[in-house]
């Protein structure tokens, strides 16, 4: 919602002439600002340790997850932290219930049994979390089985929404679902595996089927998807009295899931029947599946035929060779090998290839990355131009020799962008393998975890650290570093932020195996809407350290002004305005409302004053007021066909053109909330609270504005034409109410013209009213006053002739004049207010 407090401190800000850094007046690159907090749980499980930590961008704040680590048995909880670190004591602690308690020992077989928190995912847009937790336990036949819970639930309360548990057990042993019955007898994994890929591949029978709980994810409308492993052999089915071939294979496929009253059941609206195969198992052999870190939040509809997510598939082909892992067994009754080596190898050389798909499940066209060995992918992040981005490293050698080469790859609307370079790769040799910071040498593994922005180049900003130790089952106190550094694709690393590339280092102690699965140290690292770098981590009672959470934000590389986690395409302010950390607002010191100057009169003349005026999106528009309007059009606006209701929300794109008189919606009411829409282009197109007005022809510029940091999420461009093209809502536009000089008073031909307006109102969604001024003062902030007010008597007068339709009001100064002739019956002509109409 868009909010009226912006409005009036943009013209306090304008007439004191004031301006302001994105940086304090002391500050440089890389500068460290480090805050903490004393506690890292809700009184109510003080004893609790963060698990894992993911940021709620809109709100600076945090969401944690975790449990007591020092008690068997112990459940794990949801809780919130501030961005000042301090707990939310409103939002409390929320139990996840039995589903998800650690198990104890009595309840698994091997006191190795990995069980872990595998996804912890939000979505700001639709105020959802979702969270998976593996479990390895014993049934009543003594045997392992992996047993997954997935939760979904409100941001807002932390409370659960739905819940299921998924059983997982290998084939050919005793054990049966009946044996877990008091976990599930759901096999989910088992089942979609069958369905998607088939009882028995290569002549193996289904031998187990696992779900990748790092890959659960959302999809637009709320609904999840999450990828599977599907192993098969018949190794069950050899023995000496039963010699034979070994066979084996392994298939992949990703399945929708959706609430269906207080569980998660098949989305069947998600790929082919709730299944999506990305390997079949028949000819090739795929490496095991990665995490899915990235989808595009920017896609809004489940139907979109963008790319949502990127699946990275690396396959190799299948052996006659027994495998080394089975060679050192007893294997006489095994007579051939046909199939998948499955056991891990560092340097096996695969076909890479991405596979972009939409939300709705749909493969979209494979782009090949050729062929490497221990092909890695790092994070994907979108850049401004709605790109996708991403490093690919290969290792060679060993030991010692082991070196590794980096590539940056990019993807443009699901293919690659060979503008980077040839197959869309492009090798980036500007990587030094060590950085010398402080008198630390920190060797650098070179990964992006979000974008920060120029005027002219994304910096994919990464994170490197300096830490003793690496054993998980060790508890010596070891010593960590953690360093930002911002590397771009044109010349790799940035060497003039920090100290050659890296950061002030962010210290901290920590036990050896602090970060190993249970080890008690969560951490998450982002890029802030200004594109500062930060990392947050919980802390323990180490020497003289205080328990508690520590934050640290390093300040952003010269020249930029935006940032994001690069989970939706974001873009950089305008090279005129600079934005504060702390502020509210920015300006240029020269700026006035005049619609020749540069950045105030845009944001100031969009802003809509009554925030009880957005609730209304245009595409839920079902009725159409033409047939009953008899009101004339604006002389100036060319013949349109009316009732067009266009039901896209253009989120990182617009048409390449669009006709006057129209509408574009930009936002979601959702959305709404937390950004605002701004033009740059007043005379062309006007922002409301979730679509751009387009009012004459010419050039349309719009931003998306954080209404919190006030930085540009994103930029987009559309030519307004005349003439008719059929994209947009179309609003009725009724003739104008007139004005007397310096008035907002409405006289008996405009109370007359209200009426008519009001009639031709009676079944609209919404009415937008945009005052305006002539231009015969120099007082700008009297122009834009008297603007505004006239707006707000226009909808004052609809309001009490019955209009019941949402009513936006937008000032727009002098901008959008009718007669430009500076007389004062040329610009009797300005005095006005245009009203829209939509159906």
């Amino acid at each position: 919602m868009r909010r009226i407090t912006s409005l009036f401190i943009s013209l306090t800000v304008v007439a004191a002439g004031l301006v302001f850094s994105s940086q304090g007046a002391n500050a440089a690159p890389g500068d460290l600002t480090t805050t903490t907090g004393t506690a890292v749980a809700p009184a109510a499980i003080a004893a609790a340790t963060p698990t894992k930590i993911v940021r709620l961008a809109s709100e600076n704040a945090f969401l944690a997850v975790g449990r007591d680590v020092s008690t068997s048995g112990s459940k794990f909880h949801l809780w919130k932290i501030k961005g000042d670190l301090t707990i939310d004591s409103t939002f409390g602690a929320v139990d996840l219930g039995n589903d998800f308690a650690y198990p104890t020992p009595a309840e698994s077989v091997s006191p190795y049994a990995f069980h872990s928190i595998g996804a912890f995912v939000v979505n700001e847009r639709l105020g959802k979390y979702a969270i998976s937790f593996s479990r390895t336990v014993k049934g009543t036949a003594s045997s392992d089985a992996q047993v997954m819970s997935i939760a979904v639930g409100s941001l807002s309360t932390g409370a659960v929404e739905a819940k299921s548990v998924f059983l997982s057990f290998g084939q050919g042993g005793s054990a049966t679902a009946a044996s877990y019955s008091a976990y599930s007898t759901n096999e989910f994994a088992n089942d979609q595996c069958a369905a998607g890929t088939g009882a028995t591949v290569n002549g193996a029978p289904l031998s187990f089927a696992s779900a990748s709980g790092s890959t659960l994810q959302f999809r637009p409308d709320g609904s999840l998807f999450i990828a599977l492993n599907c192993d098969y052999s018949n190794f069950a089915q050899l023995s000496p009295s039963a010699t034979g071939i070994l066979k084996t294979a392994t298939s992949q496929l990703y399945v929708g899931l959706k609430k269906s009253g207080s569980t998660l059941v098949i989305d069947t609206s998600f790929g082919t029947s709730g299944r999506t195969v990305i390997a079949d198992g028949a000819s090739t052999c795929p490496a095991f599946l990665s995490s899915i870190q990235t989808v595009d939040i920017g896609v809004t509809s489940a139907t979109s035929t963008q790319p949502y997510f990127v699946h990275v598939l690396s396959e190799r082909a299948k052996s006659t060779t027994l495998p080394a892992t089975y060679q050192m067994m007893n294997l006489s009754f095994v007579t051939g090998f046909s199939g998948c080596d499955n056991s891990f190898s560092s340097f096996t050389t695969y076909a890479n290839s991405l596979i972009p798909i939409t939300a709705s499940g749909t493969p979209l066209t494979a782009q090949s990355l050729g062929t490497a060995p221990n092909p890695l992918i790092s994070r994907w992040v979108i850049d401004s131009s709605g790109r996708w981005n991403t490093l690919l490293s290969v290792s060679t050698g060993g030991g010692m020799g082991m070196t590794t080469t980096y590539s940056a790859v990019r993807l443009a609307n699901g293919v690659l962008d060979t503008s980077l370079g040839a197959n869309g790769q492009k090798t980036l040799s500007n990587l030094p393998s060590s950085v010398s910071v402080g008198g630390t040498s920190v060797g650098m593994s070179y990964s992006i975890s979000g974008v920060a922005n120029t005027a002219t180049d994304s910096y994919f900003v990464g994170f490197a650290s300096v830490s003793g130790g690496g054993s998980c089952s060790s508890s010596t106190t070891v010593t960590q570093s953690s360093y930002a550094y911002q590397l771009s694709f044109d010349t790799g690393l940035i060497t003039s932020y920090g100290t050659n590339g890296l950061s002030a280092p962010g210290t901290f102690s920590r036990v050896e195996k602090g970060f190993c699965p249970g080890g008690g140290n969560a951490a998450s690292s982002y890029v802030d809407s200004i594109g500062r770098p930060g990392y947050v981590v919980n802390l323990a009672a180490l020497g003289s350290q205080a328990a508690g959470l520590v934050q640290f934000r390093w300040d952003a590389a010269t020249g930029v002004t935006g940032g994001g986690d690069g989970a939706s395409a974001v873009n950089t302010a305008p090279t005129t305005t600079t934005v504060a950390p702390t502020t509210t607002t920015t300006v240029a010191p020269t700026t006035t409302i005049a619609p020749t100057t540069t950045t105030v009169a845009p944001k100031t003349t969009t802003t809509t004053v009554a925030p009880t005026t957005t609730t209304v999106a245009q595409n839920t528009t079902t009725t159409t007021v033409a047939s009953t309007t008899t009101l004339p059009r604006v002389a100036a606006a060319a013949p349109v066909t009316q009732n067009r209701i266009d039901t896209v929300v253009y989120a990182k794109k617009l048409p390449a053109a669009v006709q006057t008189n129209t509408a574009l919606q930009v936002l979601s009411a959702t959305d709404a909330k937390n950004l605002d829409i701004r033009t740059v282009t007043p005379k062309v197109c006007v922002g409301l609270t979730t679509s751009v007005l387009l009012v004459n022809s010419g050039r349309c510029s719009v931003q998306i504005i954080d209404q919190d940091t006030k930085a540009v999420v994103r930029s987009m461009i559309t030519t307004v034409k005349a003439s008719d093209v059929r994209v947009g809502s179309v609003p009725t536009v009724a003739s104008p109410v007139m004005f007397a000089q310096a008035s907002a008073v409405l006289n008996a031909a405009g109370l007359a013209q209200v009426q008519k307006i009001a009639k031709a109102a009676k079944n609209a969604s919404r009415v937008v009213v945009i005052g305006h001024a002539a231009s015969l003062t120099n007082i700008a902030q009297f122009r834009f006053a008297i603007s505004r007010e006239r707006a707000a008597t226009v909808k004052a007068a609809l309001i009490k002739a019955g209009v019941t339709a949402t009513i936006e009001i937008v000032a727009q100064s002098d901008n959008q004049p009718v007669k430009t002739a500076k007389t004062a019956s040329a610009q009797g002509n300005n005095r006005r207010a245009d009203v829209y109409i939509f159906g």
